[in-house]
């Protein structure tokens, strides 16, 4: 049975295979790890050197990316819209961003500038 949904991680011991989709904005390609079109190692190494790299990074890595964010609270807000205009629904809504989720001042920031509350 095939899993339709991505794997967000990699706990096998054998490479990611080139071109595995983790979800909507990191994938493999060429041994490397991209989020969207930014290629990750290239934060990480800065010589020139155009190989995998020479050592397994440390898990978890968390990278914030403050266009992803911004980007998909538009993009639920305007799903919610949507379906609050398909229904008619005349109440008030107001999309909110856990707090919880990244307390980084830049975080807060981003979601407030994309019309999220907390």
């Amino acid at each position: 049975m095939t899993n339709s949904h991505p794997i967000i991680g990699w706990e096998k011991e054998t490479p990611v295979p080139d071109q595995h989709q983790f979800n909507a904005y990191l994938n493999a390609r060429n041994g490397r790890l991209f989020m969207e079109d930014l290629d990750l190692f290239n934060l990480f190494h800065d010589d020139g050197e155009t190989q995998a790299f020479p050592r397994t990074m440390p898990s978890p890595l968390e990278i914030v990316y403050l266009p992803i964010i911004r980007r998909r609270i538009r993009q639920m807000r305007h799903i919610f819209a949507d379906v609050i205009a398909e229904l008619g629904y005349d109440g008030r809504f107001i999309y909110t961003y856990a707090s919880k989720a990244n307390a980084a001042e830049e975080v807060i920031r981003a979601t407030l500038s994309a019309g999220a509350h907390h």
